[in-house]
């Protein structure tokens, strides 16, 4: 693998491999994967941020109670567990440190529009 990150054919993110020309993930529906391949640790931030996004936008705006099972449901996981809950809330947290999302009354809401 450092070959070809050393050559340039992907580029490594974190612990997930990117074609180089890659800037936005797809958002990949897993519902129909095998459970030990269904895992919330085998999705790259960048996509579950896609996915948050997603439904924030597809709902004007979204209680941030309700966040994480709105996205978990649009990456293919039908239940959203603690570790599920917790890594799409980092993410959540994330997006609205960098100020994609803003918080207000409990609800999140798109600053700026989604990657397409």
């Amino acid at each position: 693998m450092k070959e070809i990150v050393s050559h340039g054919i992907v580029a490594r993110r974190g612990s997930f491999l990117w074609p180089k020309s890659m800037e936005t993930p797809p958002l990949r529906d897993r519902s129909a994967m095998e459970p030990v391949e269904k895992r919330i640790d085998y999705v790259p931030p960048e996509e579950i941020a896609l996915a948050v996004m997603v439904a924030v936008n597809s709902s004007c705006g979204l209680p941030e109670a309700d966040a994480p099972a709105e996205a978990a449901r649009l990456l293919g996981f039908g239940r959203t567990g603690h570790d599920i809950k917790s890594a799409i809330g980092i993410v959540a947290d994330e997006l609205v440190d960098d100020g994609a999302l803003e918080c207000s009354g409990g609800y999140l809401i798109a600053r700026r529009a989604q990657p397409t």
